[in-house]
């Protein structure tokens, strides 16, 4: 049984054809990512500085996808 707290910090999650709720777990590793990739954003920022913001996504993404 879950808490109110953890019940709070599930999300509802949309995909095309059905809804679905995620853990807190899940929430939690979600937000665990996307503040790591930010940073991994800011470092790649730093190696080339006239890097606009979205051409630094682009270059991590890629990255990440051929790792």
């Amino acid at each position: 049984m879950s808490t109110q707290e953890e019940q709070i910090k599930a999300a509802i999650v949309i995909y095309g054809d059905r809804i679905a709720i995620a853990s807190p777990e899940l929430n939690s590793a979600t937000e665990l990512a996307c503040y790591k990739l930010n940073q991994f954003v800011d470092y790649i920022s730093t190696l080339d500085p006239e890097l606009e913001r979205h051409e630094a996504i682009t270059m991590a993404s890629s990255a990440l996808h051929f790792h």
